[in-house]
């Protein structure tokens, strides 16, 4: 007796890097939570250094604010480095079994495996589209695509949009829906009006999401984090979201003027004018309210200076690096903010605008009363492999003739598992 398990999926890709697809993801693992008992999160490759003790972000965050009781190498096949050297290999068979495999595992104790691609910068792009499909296709996953919206204009989002769509139709894939993320506010019913009076999307449903400037700002905390900085001060206000930077290479009475909401100030540490400053600017109700303080050059204010500092209540973040001034400005305005799974804060505004945006019934209805039926080739061989495994036997298969079942009995008698 031959049993096929189905279990049900859904691929998140974006069409390209940075377009908060973890804010959305956060959002279906949200939708899903509420009317699935068990719910997996599956990243089939990620984009971390292999062997520096480098976590991936996104698996962090769902694992940890949604108490998956998974472990975390079950979450992931393979590092990005670990793919490119077996495709370099020409183990196109040894990386994609692996994946079917980690995939099966976790899907056997969960009711949904929430799976999302990998996207690459640069000249990588080509090949993460390529492994997305790949993957996604074997999986027998539909394809939810996410795509980025922010300081582009109506006509540039449904080109590319469309230019996705006929790559993923060209590949045979099923999609599910389309969700463009980051749209500019004023943009959005235009973009929803166009997207679906062209047919672009066909039947599937679209939403459109418009940028929230929260969360694409990064934490004092995020920053410190990706400094390397020393935390000085302040380390219970490590949320608080960083605007823009402001430099403070100029006398006092030049620097109060320029001060703005949420800005960083970036000063060099023996700048002890320019620390008391700010602090007394937080506690003015006639200035604007700054989101903290780094200093640089290694250099950390003096015994005075601090007991000065330690004064003052809830104090701000004060962090100190050991970059230049105009190094660390260089690595601050080069982050990307993402959502950890500490900002709760940054977590539950993610949540809030998702809700607010999307149809959360139709969405719903869509995701989970839809069952995939796909079998493909290698899910096939994958599912038969193991339970041939488990208890060695004769198999009858029906369908004796087919090029799928005769392929699969030749890798069993290979492998000598039957």
């Amino acid at each position: 007796m031959l049993l096929c398990i189905v279990f049900r999926l859904w691929s998140v890709v974006g069409t390209e890097p940075r377009t908060g697809k973890s804010a959305i993801i956060l959002g279906l693992m949200e939708l899903l939570s509420r009317n699935i008992e068990r719910v997996a999160f599956f990243r089939p490759l990620i984009d971390v250094s292999p062997g520096e003790f480098e976590i991936d972000n996104t698996i962090n965050l769902i694992k940890h604010h949604y108490h998956l009781d998974y472990d975390y190498e079950e979450m992931y096949a393979y590092t990005v480095t670990e793919a490119s050297q077996l495709i370099a290999l020409g183990k196109h068979e040894e990386l994609h079994e692996k994946i079917l495999e980690k995939y099966n595992n976790l899907a056997a104790k969960s009711d949904f495996v929430l799976c999302e691609g990998v996207e690459l910068e640069g000249a990588a792009a080509s090949f993460d589209f390529d492994m997305n499909v790949e993957i996604g296709n074997n999986l027998g996953a539909p394809f939810l695509l996410v795509a980025g919206g922010q300081g582009k204009t109506v006509e540039e989002i449904v080109r590319a949009v469309k230019v996705y769509y006929e790559a993923l139709a060209e590949r045979s894939c099923d999609i599910a829906g389309t969700i463009v993320n980051r749209a500019a506010p004023e943009a959005v019913e235009s973009i929803c009006t166009r997207l679906e009076t062209d047919r672009i999307v066909g039947e599937w449903p679209v939403y459109v999401v418009p940028d929230d400037e929260s969360l694409g700002n990064p934490s004092v905390g995020e920053i410190a984090r990706l400094l390397n900085a020393e935390i000085l001060y302040g380390e219970e206000n490590l949320t608080r979201h960083v605007r823009g930077f402001t430099i403070a290479a100029m006398q006092l009475r030049n620097l109060l003027g320029r001060i703005e909401y949420g800005s960083l100030i970036i000063s060099a540490g023996d700048r002890s004018d320019v620390v008391l400053a700010c602090l007394a600017a937080v506690e003015s109700s006639t200035m604007p309210n700054i989101s903290g303080i780094m200093l640089t050059g290694g250099l950390v204010p003096e015994s005075p200076v601090q007991r000065v500092i330690e004064g003052f209540q809830n104090s701000i973040p004060i962090i100190a690096v050991n970059e230049n001034t105009f190094e660390a400005a260089i690595r601050v305005d080069n982050i990307h903010a993402t959502i950890t799974p500490d900002n709760t804060r940054k977590i539950n505004q993610a949540l809030a605008v998702f809700e607010r945006n999307i149809d959360m019934d139709t969405l719903s209805e869509k995701i989970i009363q839809t069952k995939s039926t796909i079998v493909t080739p290698k899910m096939f061989e994958s599912q038969l492999l193991q339970r041939a495994k488990a208890d060695k036997q004769h198999i009858v298969l029906p369908e004796g003739e087919t090029d799928r079942i005769l392929r699969a009995a030749e890798i069993l008698t290979r492998r000598e598992v039957v």
